[in-house]
């Protein structure tokens, strides 16, 4: 995890991104909302999700975004341990 750089903007309108948010790899956000990378995608192409790119030209997901939307189908609320 980290927060917001200098250069990052939001992927959707470009804007500066705010500072102090949270920012997540999409394998971080995958494991969090308990769902696969593809899902996390297909999220930010329907902009569901808020994102940045970096200046490296990766992708990072707020944190906060993740769970703004109505919970995923696929996303399971129980604890890791039970069974």
């Amino acid at each position: 995890m980290r927060t917001r750089g200098a250069n990052e903007r939001c992927y959707v309108c470009g804007a500066a991104a705010l500072q102090g948010r949270v920012l997540i790899d999409i394998d971080e956000a995958a494991d969090l909302a308990r769902c696969s990378r593809s899902t996390i995608e297909r999220r930010i192409r329907q902009s569901r999700l808020e994102c940045a790119k970096l200046a490296t030209g990766e992708t990072r997901i707020y944190l906060d975004s993740l769970f703004r939307d109505p919970p995923f189908r696929e996303f399971d609320l129980r604890p890791l341990d039970v069974v």
